[in-house]
């Protein structure tokens, strides 16, 4: 497997001088997904967790519904080849959105999703469960403090944090989180899902397809990203700290006293 980081020497200027230092950066690699033999797209991404994610990102396009549909899957050696197959054939839609998570190719579509029915109807969370869940997740920022320029997505049972993946694209690291709870057979309760990342209206449609009711992020939503959370039932909270969020959506699942 690449490293999913670099060390580099730089100099740092300040008014009082100068000084030599050195940092660890973010790998970024082109990486080629080929389906049935047909090179498909080349995803920019950090070099790790390539299975996961290949199958997070055939789930999240609706190219597959489980792990049944895949008959093989291979990363080669050099970690810039995913080969998959899969037991029905598959055409590219004319009607898919480009992102910026690969390069010259489209990677999101627009989803004609259902609304959510959640199999607990009765999901809450107490703010100080929020809190604890955002605590757990900067603390466990370990590829940020090793290398910056990551985006890093988790996944928590409403008590903790039980899957966390990074990538130098937002949208990979959810395609992560989603391949490997495929690939592991993960089953989680009262899933919650946590990112470093933006919230636009494509995050919040792999988190319908992830069957998750509250997405946190610690950075802001767009406009289109709030109407589509509220619309499929999604608890929508961003800029959150350790001592602060904002509740966008289904305000109703937070149990404000």
């Amino acid at each position: 497997m690449k490293k999913s980081h670099s060390t580099i020497s730089y100099h740092q200027i300040s008014r009082t001088g100068s000084k030599t230092a050195q940092t660890n950066v973010a790998i970024e690699a082109s990486v080629i997904l080929s389906i049935n033999g047909v090179p498909w797209l080349t995803f920019q991404c950090t070099p790790d967790e390539l299975d996961a994610l290949a199958i997070g990102y055939l789930y999240n396009q609706g190219l597959i519904k489980s792990l049944n549909d895949v008959a093989s899957l291979r990363v080669c050696d050099q970690q810039e080849n995913i080969d998959v197959w899969l037991y029905n054939p598959v055409t590219k839609s004319s009607s898919i959105n480009r992102t910026t998570d690969c390069f010259n190719n489209p990677d999101s579509r627009d989803t004609d999703l259902e609304k959510l029915e959640y199999a607990d109807v009765n999901f809450s969370l107490h703010p100080d469960d929020t809190f604890t869940l955002v605590d757990q997740f900067l603390t466990r920022q370990i590829p940020h403090s090793i290398a910056g320029g990551v985006h890093t997505t988790a996944i928590a049972d409403g008590n903790n944090i039980v899957l966390e993946l990074s990538d130098i694209g937002r949208h990979n690291s959810l395609d992560k989180i989603a391949g490997r709870i495929l690939l592991n057979n993960l089953v989680i309760n009262k899933p919650v899902l946590l990112t470093t990342g933006r919230i636009s209206s494509e995050i919040v449609q792999k988190t319908v397809l992830l069957r998750s009711a509250c997405l946190v992020s610690l950075r802001s939503a767009s406009q289109k990203g709030i109407i589509l959370a509220d619309h499929y039932g999604i608890t929508l909270i961003s800029g959150a700290s350790r001592s602060r969020f904002n509740l966008l959506s289904h305000a109703e699942r937070i149990l404000i006293s």
